[in-house]
């Protein structure tokens, strides 16, 4: 078992998830993780890190869905008695046995751990073999992470958390065995809430996909974990062949 770590989050760190800009944006990435998922069934969806009164796993065709959270809240969760259920655990020490899991859904949870790849490495190890994970995060080379930094410095109370660049966690996976095989982006423009004010700067969110997106607000990424696959046995014997080649044999003596 991994050692216990505490996670020290931010205060106030559920406060970003409250009101109009934080609920579009919950929204959206439900939608775009809907587009991008292979149209599969799940034997066990598990999602980590987020109030369980969000659901991201409430489309996913699964026969369990789970939702884990290491804080002390209630679960409101609009729920099918049959498949969803609510747990209350440590991120670090997941209560699932190995391979428990084929889809896992990270909203966000890494921006609020204080040690994002003790959560990957706890998750790489509940899910199974080509299972698939789903991760979502802050992007911090943004306008909404140029706010959190402005923030800091202006010591407002309500901040985003902190956050790792698309590349960053996709390097991170890598180590741990899994494959990227879809990401997108999404919200190029400034942390603003206001109706008129988004429409306006509407343009840059039309150009961002196209012309700079690693300046999106928001990535969503998927990757799948890497099974073990045995090579074939004429290919292994083509390679011993080749770095074992026959010695020549010596000539067999006549005896008298």
């Amino acid at each position: 078992m991994p050692e216990k770590v505490a996670q020290n989050k931010p205060e106030n760190d559920w406060q970003w998830l409250t009101g109009q800009l934080a609920e579009s944006f919950i929204r959206r990435e439900i939608d775009l993780i809907k587009q991008l998922l292979p149209e599969k069934y799940y034997a066990v969806g598990l999602q980590l890190g987020i109030p369980t009164s969000t659901s991201y796993l409430s489309q996913v065709n699964a026969n369990f869905r789970i939702h884990l959270d290491d804080s002390a809240v209630d679960c409101d969760l609009k729920r099918d008695d049959r498949k969803d259920y609510c747990i209350y655990s440590d991120m670090f020490q997941l209560p699932l046995g190995r391979h428990a899991a084929d889809l896992v859904i990270l909203p966000h949870t890494l921006d609020l751990s204080s040690n994002p790849t003790l959560v990957l490495r706890e998750i790489s190890q509940v899910i199974d073999e080509d299972g698939i994970l789903v991760l979502t995060g802050y992007n911090p080379t943004s306008l909404l992470g140029l706010s959190k930094f402005l923030s800091k410095k202006i010591k407002r109370k309500q901040t985003v958390p902190i956050s790792y660049t698309a590349r960053h966690v996709k390097d991170w996976l890598q180590l741990i065995g899994f494959e990227v095989f879809a990401s997108c982006y999404m919200d190029y423009l400034p942390p603003v809430s206001h109706p008129r004010i988004r429409k306006t700067l509407g343009f840059l969110d039309k150009a961002g996909d196209r012309w700079w997106p690693v300046f999106a607000g928001v990535y969503i990424i998927l990757a799948k974990k890497r099974g073990w696959k045995p090579a074939k046995l004429s290919m292994l014997d083509s390679i011993k062949k080749r770095l074992n080649p026959k010695l020549p044999q010596p000539a067999a003596r006549n005896r008298d």
